[in-house]
């Protein structure tokens, strides 16, 4: 029973990070992909108030009018300035910086995996953790 704890917690570990890997590039897709291949609004956060990691490396690095429209959109819950906000995110490096994180969490999640048996399960949840972040590309 105790090894059936253990290897659950193994798998809870890198399913966690697995989720936080994917939520990052899923924060990082709503200022890069076109909407066709998203099959979502690009902005959508934005308009949505989310204040996701790229908006808040705005926030902590932007200039002061790039950090008052991002403010202002995530009070307001509105994406009129959208694309300004989009190269606002750009300049400050905040796109790299969540793709960046993303991949250490996904390679967390695979790291976590390696405690546990080679098994078809196992390759599974890995190939998870690296989908989650090559579906940039």
């Amino acid at each position: 029973a105790g090894s059936a704890q253990a290897e659950n917690e193994v798998k809870d570990r890198s399913c966690q990070a697995l989720c936080r890997a994917f939520q990052l590039v899923d924060d990082a897709l709503d200022y890069l992909g076109d909407e066709e291949a998203l099959g979502k609004h690009v902005g959508d956060d934005l308009a949505e108030g989310k204040p996701t990691l790229p908006l808040l490396r705005v926030l902590r690095d932007g200039t002061p009018e790039a950090q008052a429209r991002v403010r202002r959109a995530i009070t307001e819950a509105t994406d009129e300035e959208l694309s300004a906000i989009v190269v606002d995110i750009h300049a400050t490096g905040a796109i790299d910086q969540t793709l960046q994180l993303a991949r250490q969490y996904a390679d967390d999640a695979v790291a976590a995996l390696e405690a546990l048996p080679a098994t078809a399960q196992r390759d599974t949840l890995a190939g998870l953790a690296r989908f989650a972040v090559e579906r940039i590309s």
